[in-house]
């Protein structure tokens, strides 16, 4: 039997689509990251190193000596809190891979006792960037794009051209996301060419990140040598990207040896480490079952549980959360937890699921579980009838005959059930010829 892989190729382009820059500075920087300035000095923590050379410069007032003794303090004598007063003072100085630094230390916080403050973070990514120290122009940006409440205001074209900035000057993660915006447009006019362009540098340069992307760019796109080619080394650099695209290769078995269970393997792998995408893959293989992959309820349950609360700042897609969230109601339900089932069910309608909507319209109209709400579960059903759903057209159309919940309305209550009858639900058909029945009797 042949099987039909475009839920591959739909979360693979939406994936392709979602993936963000990570914040940058967040951790501490490494001493090879930022060479030392002067000439007739080598990184803190080599054989070479003087340290008792560059501690004189250091307190001479020399602020690249002073940055360097921060990463000496830092990472060889494990002397945090000293390690912090030298930063203070090599930034104060005015040297930019210090003030790039110290704005990561306190965007993650922690470091010596010091407090997580995003405001002392912008204030000095913004010192850095005017230097132009590409990392912290990149993490400059992310605030920008869509501001940070007490911090900074929305400013999208400002924190493109600092994207452009960083990119122009090398740094891979602004490369991704210049390369990103380009392909879709929004913030930039869109530009394949620019794009690919920008995407290929990133990734070139061992971006993990850009090379999932990448994969599944191509991969969606039907390239699929390129696409193996990318995913490949995306997943040899840790990606989880790279672990889904290429568990999804190995799954349909293109341009490599089908192989089901490898692929499991990956995606599995992938979503063990929080991809919501590997999670929702795996919902729909085990309760749905695609691709040769065999139903497993009990690890789609397990899936599911995951799937419906996205960790903070996790990419998901919105319509497929909505849904996971309605069929977890229902589970729940099933399983006699009617208050976790109304939890999810009330997520999910509001989201605008029309399963939710029609599953949380039952609970009320038969107060299962809480008190009956005849009015509740018609305004449930009609924003669910709305949007196509057969099984809401019927049960509207019956609280318009009955006039529960709503005002009776015989002709509304047939349009409704014309509706559900037109999708072939049985229901709705005997409705219709019971009240034409009524009408030759009258």
């Amino acid at each position: 039997m042949k099987q039909d892989f475009g839920f591959f190729k739909k979360v693979t382009s939406f994936l392709a689509l979602s993936m963000c820059v990570a914040p940058l500075f967040a951790q501490e920087t490494a001493p090879e990251d930022f060479p030392p300035t002067a000439p007739d000095s080598v990184a803190p923590g080599t054989p070479n190193y003087d340290f008792g050379k560059d501690l004189e410069k250091a307190q001479a007032g020399d602020p690249a000596a002073q940055y360097r003794i921060y990463f000496h303090c830092a990472n060889v004598l494990n002397k945090p809190e000293e390690a912090f007063e030298w930063l203070l003072k090599s930034a104060n100085g005015g040297c930019a891979p210090a003030q790039g630094t110290l704005g990561g230390l306190y965007m993650r916080g922690g470091f010596a006792g010091i407090e997580q403050s995003p405001e002392k973070a912008f204030f000095w990514w913004e010192k850095a960037a005017e230097q132009g120290i590409a990392p912290a122009q990149a993490s400059l940006a992310l605030f920008l794009l869509s501001g940070v409440e007490g911090v900074c205001e929305a400013d999208p074209a400002r924190a493109a051209e600092l994207m452009k900035d960083a990119a122009t000057a090398g740094f891979a993660p602004a490369q991704f996301w210049l390369g990103k915006e380009y392909l879709r447009g929004g913030i930039l006019e869109k530009n394949e060419t620019l794009g690919m362009i920008f995407l290929r540098s990133a990734a070139e340069q061992n971006d993990a990140d850009a090379q999932g992307f990448l994969a599944s760019y191509y991969y969606t796109s039907g390239n699929v040598e390129e696409a193996v080619s990318w995913a490949e080394k995306a997943s040899l650099r840790g990606s989880v990207y790279g672990d889904f695209v290429l568990g999804c290769l190995l799954i349909e078995g293109k341009a490599v040896p089908a192989d089901i269970e490898g692929g499991l393997l990956r995606i599995t792998k992938a979503a063990e480490q929080g991809l919501w995408f590997a999670r929702s893959f795996l919902v729909d293989a085990y309760l749905g079952g695609f691709g040769g992959i065999r139903k497993n309820r009990a690890l789609g349950t397990h899936w599911l549980e995951l799937a419906v609360e996205p960790a903070p700042g996790e990419e998901f897609d919105p319509k497929k959360l909505a849904y996971f969230r309605a069929l977890y109601g229902v589970l729940c339900k099933d399983s006699g937890k009617i208050a976790e089932s109304i939890k999810w069910l009330n997520a999910a309608a509001d989201a605008g699921s029309a399963i939710g909507q029609y599953e949380l319209a039952r609970i009320y109209y038969y107060g299962r579980g809480v008190p009956a709400d005849k009015a509740k579960a018609a305004r449930l059903f009609r924003l669910a009838a709305e949007q196509g759903h057969a099984a809401s057209q019927f049960n509207l159309a019956v609280c318009l005959i009955n006039g529960e919940g709503v005002p009776a309305n015989r002709i509304e209550a047939l349009e409704w059930a014309k509706k559900a009858a037109e999708k072939g639900l049985v229901p709705a058909q005997k409705m219709i010829e019971n009240e034409k029945k009524k009408e030759l009797k009258d």
